[in-house]
C-alpha cells in the first residue's frame, strides 16, 4: 500500500466491495502502508517479524477458508500465491506494471524508448 496505482486501485476495489456487503479480506505481505487503510474491515498483514515466506500466506488462507470458504481470490502476485500451496477453483490475477522499478532494468528503459519511438 505504497500509494502507487495498482495499490490505490486494489484498496478502491476492497472499499467498494465492502460497501456493496462482500466480506473482503486485504492480505498484505508487508506492513509498508502509505495509504489510508483505517476503513479496510479485514486487513491482514503477513510481515509480523522476520522473513516472509509464500508458506505463510498458504496458512492464512488456509485459515480463512476454514472459517468462512472463500468464494474468489484476487492476486496480483501469481508466483507468490502458486508458491502458497493453497489451490483454489476461483482465482483471478490482476496484471500490473510498475514502471518505476522495472524501468530501472537495462532492457526495460530501452523497450520504453523503442515503444515511445513507436508511438
Amino acid at each position: 500500500m505504497r500509494g502507487r496505482g495498482v495499490e490505490k486501485s486494489y484498496l478502491d476495489l476492497t472499499l467498494g466491495l465492502q460497501r456493496l456487503g462482500v466480506d473482503v479480506h486485504l492480505i498484505l505481505r508487508e506492513a509498508e502502508l502509505l495509504l489510508d487503510v483505517s476503513e479496510v474491515e479485514n486487513l491482514h498483514i503477513l510481515e509480523k517479524s522476520g522473513e516472509v515466506t509464500p508458506a505463510h500466506l498458504g496458512e492464512l488462507l488456509r485459515q480463512l477458508h476454514e472459517a468462512e470458504p472463500i468464494d474468489l481470490i484476487i492476486s496480483s502476485n501469481l508466483s507468490y500465491l502458486e508458491k502458497s500451496g493453497f489451490i483454489h477453483p476461483n482465482i483471478w490475477y490482476s496484471v500490473n506494471m510498475s514502471w518505476g522499478t522495472r524501468l530501472l532494468k537495462r532492457w526495460r528503459f530501452r523497450k520504453w524508448f523503442e515503444v515511445r519511438k513507436g508511438y
